[in-house]
């Protein structure tokens, strides 16, 4: 199973890259010069998407296992 760090990252780092890539045939750069800036968009995204998966990962677990069973949070028994 993949980790949503990963899923985020993953997805963050190709959406980059095609933008970038789109924003430099659109601006008539050279080859080379969309090409660097695709490859650091791809990094520096990755890195970006690996950390906010990872933060929405550790969120979601801490607020499954931070309750006592059967009881839910926020809400009523539903006892008066």
């Amino acid at each position: 199973m993949v980790s949503t760090g990963r899923s985020y990252a993953g997805v963050l780092a190709v959406l980059a890259f095609l933008v970038t890539l789109c924003r430099g045939a659109g601006s008539g750069q050279t080859t080379s010069n969309i090409l660097a800036n695709s490859l650091i968009a791809l990094a520096v995204f990755a890195v970006v998407g690996g950390l906010i998966g990872w933060i929405a990962e550790r969120m979601v677990i801490e607020a499954f296992t931070d309750q006592p069973r059967g009881k839910k949070r926020g809400g009523t028994t539903g006892m008066l």
